[in-house]
């Protein structure tokens, strides 16, 4: 909405101008935010239901039981004494969307050869209204005590598994300076849901033998930082001043629209599992805290790369993607972000 409406009447003019600052406010917080929210979980809903399951009354994910197609069945009961392989999916994905075309290939008769399909699990969560930390607070709850697993995650499942490795290696989860990380970013919410997980794995002894993680923003992603509203800010600005509509406060209203529905990825109460993503944002400084006292045993293979050009067409949008990125990158993540984590 523009600052100010032009008008013949200038004795009230400063009650107007505050009036209408105080409607951008009020629509930003109370239309713009909640609906941006509402229209994540129905998203999350449509691409998350698989058969059996809506996901409409799921919290934040459930573990499921991977058949052969990539189609899902909700975990009854698993047997601890044997390994598991469990994946992990990506951000606005579901299991099927970021792994299902492994069911043709090689791998996938390994996995099957070597784990049984009986214990081949993947974890189909929520990926934009939910924390990477509350995710793993819905798995863990989920899973047998004891139980063995290796774990194959792809772009934020990597989030996902660094977090749940470092409750499978110390049930602290995050160490005294990392929790000061968040405590100082009054993030409430994550530090309360750390300390349920404490809670919960005193008990639980999971093991992790092996990570492979595809794709990680383990760093965040410049994708979902600050420069994608600088970038569309300009972009918008460029078309106003082309088509003559800068001025224009229809065309205003517009882009403020847009751009405030752009940055509801930045507040961790809209929706925290894109700005878990965001390179400023402290769950990523206290997930990457040098110096920590966590140590991951377990090892960890780190599938990366890079977008290149060609001449082909597509090279035009590995071009743009390396103007927006200004470093390697796969166009969603930061190749040098993958090699981060854990």
């Amino acid at each position: 909405m523009p600052d100010e409406i032009a008008t013949e009447e200038t004795d009230r003019g400063i009650f107007k101008k505050v009036g209408i600052k105080l409607l951008k406010i009020f629509v930003k917080k109370k239309v713009i935010r909640p609906k941006m929210r509402e229209l994540a979980i129905n998203l999350e809903n449509k691409q998350l239901a698989f058969r059996g399951n809506d996901f409409e009354q799921v919290k934040y994910g459930i573990l499921c039981h991977c058949l052969p197609d990539f189609e899902l069945e909700a975990v009854k009961e698993l047997d601890s004494s044997k390994r598991h392989l469990l994946f992990l999916h990506g951000t606005g994905s579901s299991t099927k969307s970021s792994f299902g075309d492994l069911k043709d290939s090689e791998d996938w008769k390994n996995y099957t050869s070597e784990y049984g399909l009986n214990q081949i699990l993947a974890f189909q969560h929520r990926t934009l209204s939910t924390s990477p930390l509350e995710n793993v607070l819905d798995l863990v709850s989920q899973l047998p005590d004891e139980i063995e697993l290796d774990l194959i995650s792809q772009s934020r499942g990597g989030l996902v598994s660094d977090v749940f490795a470092r409750f499978c290696t110390d049930p602290r989860g995050f160490d005294t300076a990392e929790l000061g990380v968040l405590v100082d970013h009054d993030r409430d919410r994550d530090v309360e849901v750390i300390k349920e997980l404490q809670s919960l794995m005193e008990s639980k002894k999971i093991t992790i033998h092996k990570v492979v993680r595809v794709a990680s923003p383990a760093n965040g992603t410049t994708l979902a930082s600050k420069r994608l509203n600088l970038f569309l800010n300009v972009t918008f600005n460029l078309i106003g001043l082309a088509t003559g509509q800068a001025g224009n406060p229809i065309f205003i209203t517009f882009k403020e629209m847009i751009m405030e529905a752009v940055a509801c990825k930045d507040d961790v109460d809209v929706l925290p599992g894109l700005e878990a993503m965001n390179p400023k944002s402290p769950f990523i400084k206290a997930l990457n805290y040098q110096g920590s006292e966590i140590v991951i045993q377990s090892p960890l293979y780190v599938v990366g790369g890079s977008s290149e050009l060609s001449l082909r067409f597509k090279s035009l949008v590995v071009l743009v993607g390396k103007f927006f990125f200004l470093d390697k990158n796969d166009l969603v993540v930061d190749t040098e972000s993958m090699k981060w984590g854990q």
